[in-house]
């Protein structure tokens, strides 16, 4: 079975030589909004899937026109270019459903079939149109869909969410992401924090209290270029999720700073968020950021988030990673992959994971990722709020490190040679039996004495 991208491949390198076949069937006056009987046509035909008729020829340069039309708005970054790629589309599909309306039809005395019969690849081309139509108008073209997704990120967001949903999207996720192609994606953030912590979003530790690493479901995903990620894997990753697992709605964003949107700098949507609700109110978000693979040792070249130039010739780039990392430090922290456990599951991280984290997040090299920040917390969760209140103990130390042995055992990523440093031996001296540390991880200053 012939997957989307192979389609599109396959179509593209058909239509885009010197002398464009579409153009031959008169498609270009279809372009200025006039509709043209295929009929008016019939001689002009000489090369175009010599094996078809003219109807099903001109059916599939319709439809290549609408994807392509698609294809543009969803890597458009500004709405108004959008807003017209998308009127473009829709005049192109009125012209191929009208054309395709007729059952059977008939275009000379020579050729008549029934529309029933269109097959590979016009039936591939109209479920991706479709496909495109649903996801972008259901998000960038419509303020009423646009304004719901963020009413829900914002509003819905506000219940606190149990580990259950959190733990069945980042299988979504995962699955979803094996699906697709030619990529590479890994854990960020608080999510790879949680997972190497712990090797699940939660950890319990002594008196039932929880240790909540994260809300979200943060995953980088490596591309191979700018359009690689806008017209197939943003797209075919939404599509997944929402088609076939439920999920309420993707939006794609760019990271883009105000300096250079300003400037006129055009940036691409390296941005995917998904939504997730429960019937309950809770509300997951996987958050996607992606960057261009760049991996040179000897160039120094780095993988990047943003790059572009504006017409007056001013340029930005968005790295990876710091510009004080090297881009062989880049190699080194990211690859060879390495394993993380996720509950039941093994997944991929960066060989280094907390290095990397301290790297791509611009962290200290004095705080330990390994014991629990009390501040900044989710205090959504009740279950945050708990911890905050009565602080954490030795015992949740020692818990903390059965688990890193644990992982370490199993081959995962863990926190044990974290727990051994200098900044994590620091915290471990100051926590003594009868004193409870409230900014462990963040200032070993502020304590409070037990009962």
């Amino acid at each position: 079975m012939r997957g989307p991208y192979t389609l599109w491949a396959t179509l593209n390198a058909a239509v885009t030589t010197a002398n464009d076949p579409c153009d031959d069937l008169g498609l270009p006056l279809a372009r200025e909004g006039e509709y043209v009987r295929p009929a008016e046509y019939a001689a002009r035909i000489t090369k175009f899937f010599e094996t078809n008729n003219y109807t099903r020829s001109l059916l599939l340069c319709l439809l290549l026109d609408v994807e392509r039309s698609l294809e543009a708005t969803y890597a458009s970054v500004f709405t108004d270019g959008a807003t017209h790629l998308l009127s473009t589309a829709q005049r192109r599909w009125d012209e191929y459903a009208r054309l395709r309306s007729s059952d059977p039809i008939v275009i000379s005395h020579a050729e008549r079939f029934p529309m029933s019969w269109l097959g590979w690849p016009i039936d591939e081309a109209e479920r991706r149109a479709r496909a495109y139509y649903t996801r972008i108008s259901s998000t960038l073209d419509d303020p009423r869909k646009r304004e719901e997704f963020f009413r829900l990120l914002y509003e819905m967001g506000d219940a606190p969410l149990m580990d259950e949903p959190w733990e069945a999207g980042l299988h979504d996720v995962m699955d979803a992401l094996a699906s697709i192609t030619g990529i590479e994606y890994f854990p960020y953030g608080g999510t790879l924090l949680a997972l190497v912590r712990y090797g699940a979003r939660t950890g319990d530790l002594s008196e039932d209290k929880k240790d909540v690493v994260e809300r979200d479901i943060d995953i980088l995903i490596g591309v191979n270029s700018p359009a690689d990620w806008s017209n197939r894997v943003a797209f075919d990753l939404a599509t997944e999720l929402t088609d076939e697992r439920g999920w309420m709605g993707c939006y794609q964003k760019a990271s883009i700073p105000l300096d250079a949107m300003v400037a006129g700098i055009p940036y691409r949507k390296d941005l995917l968020q998904c939504l997730k609700t429960q019937p309950d109110g809770q509300l997951l978000l996987a958050d996607f950021a992606s960057y261009i693979i760049v991996n040179s040792s000897t160039t120094g070249a780095h993988s990047y988030f943003q790059r572009g130039c504006s017409n007056d010739g001013r340029c930005a780039t968005v790295e990876f990673l710091s510009n004080n990392v090297s881009a062989s430090n880049n190699v080194n922290l990211v690859y060879p992959f390495g394993t993380c456990r996720a509950y039941n599951r093994t997944v991929q991280c960066p060989r280094r994971p907390l290095e990397f984290t301290r790297a791509f997040h611009e962290l200290g090299q004095h705080d330990c990722l390994a014991i629990p920040s009390l501040f900044s917390r989710d205090q959504r969760d009740p279950r945050n709020a708990d911890f905050g209140l009565r602080g954490l103990t030795p015992h949740d130390v020692s818990i903390i490190r059965r688990i890193a042995e644990d992982l370490q055992s199993g081959g995962y990523a863990s926190m044990r040679e974290e727990l051994e440093s200098d900044r994590c031996l620091e915290v471990q001296k100051a926590l003594k039996p009868n004193i409870t540390c409230i900014g462990c991880g963040v200032s070993l200053q502020q304590y409070v004495t037990t009962a």
